[in-house]
């Protein structure tokens, strides 16, 4: 698994990808992941939202202990359990979800509330 990272603008209005380009957010090549487990009408609701607006959204599966096995692979295991979840569902998302040529924007809550959100190409 190639990874190369990319990284949102200063002024966040679009990505830098890996080669230094401005990539626009609603380019074919932006997949949003929805990190965070939610309820299946959350699910729905959010991925109509970012259809509405021409972006492309990957949600979560429910965490399982598969989940939680992948988030070993960068937990030390005393993050909190909510945390290893994510970690765990970023981890799975970028071994099996993600495709070659994607710009994946891991959107792990909002920034006041959990941290930032990532890119990656």
């Amino acid at each position: 698994m190639d990874i190369k990272p990319a990284r949102l603008a200063q002024n966040l209005y679009h990505i830098v990808d890996s080669d230094g380009q401005r990539v626009e957010y609603d380019d074919p090549l932006i997949v949003h992941i929805g990190a965070i487990d939610h309820n299946s009408y959350t699910k729905r609701l959010m991925t109509k939202l970012y259809q509405r607006h021409n972006r492309k959204l990957r949600t979560k599966d429910e965490t399982s202990a598969e989940i939680m096995q992948y988030a070993r692979k960068v937990c030390s295991g005393r993050e909190c359990v909510p945390m290893t979840a994510i970690a765990g569902a970023i981890v799975n998302d970028l071994y099996n979800c993600r495709t070659e040529d994607e710009i994946s924007i891991f959107e792990e809550g909002r920034e006041d509330e959990m941290g930032s959100t990532n890119a990656t190409s």
